[in-house]
């Protein structure tokens, strides 16, 4: 009984061996949502931790884990749409835009909103000195 076990979860293994790297991916996305969020909340915000908050954050993990590991067999025994990479980055972004709130609430400075800021000043110098070049361009015919 034990072998047949033991036959079933290493088939089991090898299927889902293909999409572990991804798996590790999100995990690393979530423990650095869960230290940018502890480090907000306790430690800037003078919060309790709470242990159904960290809880909820194993389910988090479970869940997304589940829901990678459908859509590879989606992938692999249905239909090839790379559903899995497409739920993974929808994961993975979910799990950024937390940091990226965390990391907002921890310097008190919105990251995007001066990276956005320093983009346009960049775009601005560059048609401006690109009108410039097609000027003396037109004046030098």
């Amino acid at each position: 009984m034990i072998k047949i076990l033991v036959k079933y979860l290493l088939v089991v293994a090898a299927v889902f061996q293909p999409v572990m790297p991804i798996i590790y991916v999100i995990l690393v996305f979530i423990l650095f949502d869960l230290l940018t969020a502890l480090y907000a909340k306790v430690i800037k915000k003078r919060e309790k931790l709470q242990s159904n908050k960290l809880r909820k954050t194993i389910e988090k993990f479970v869940y997304y884990t589940l829901a990678i590991l459908l859509a590879h067999l989606f992938d692999v025994y249905l239909i090839n749409i790379f559903l899995t990479k497409a739920v993974a980055g929808f994961i993975a972004a979910t799990e950024l835009l937390s940091i990226y709130e965390n990391i907002t609430l921890i310097t008190g400075t919105d990251i995007a909103k001066k990276l956005l800021g320093q983009i346009k000043i960049y775009f601005k110098d560059f048609t401006v000195k690109s009108k410039k070049k097609r000027k003396t361009k037109k004046q030098k015919l």
